[in-house]
């Protein structure tokens, strides 16, 4: 049973480790602190997840102005490809782009 809180307990260290990662990662590349939902977002994608969404905003060609708006719009465009083929989508995107 020992083994087991002990396991849990390990979890929720290793958990707030992350979160507190990711929170130095998007400080380091936006140099300001990210608003609770956008480390809520980025903390539920984990990190190799957060490292390559930084990484895009990073290397655009055009300066991201605003990294909490892209990072939402990542979150959503990724729980919509998650229900939707990314064909589906592109159609859907260009459609409505078009009228």
């Amino acid at each position: 049973m020992r083994n087991v809180e002990r396991h849990h307990a390990d979890d929720m260290k290793l958990d707030v480790h992350e979160k507190e990662l990711v929170k130095l990662m998007y400080e380091a590349v936006t140099l300001t602190s990210p608003t609770d939902e956008v480390l809520s977002i980025l903390s539920a994608v984990g990190i190799k997840r957060t490292l390559e969404i930084l990484l895009i905003m990073t290397q655009s060609a055009t300066k991201v102005k605003s990294p909490d708006w892209f990072i939402k719009s990542i979150s959503i465009i990724n729980n919509t490809a998650k229900c939707l083929s990314k064909k589906r989508i592109l159609k859907n995107l260009f459609s409505k782009t078009l009228c």
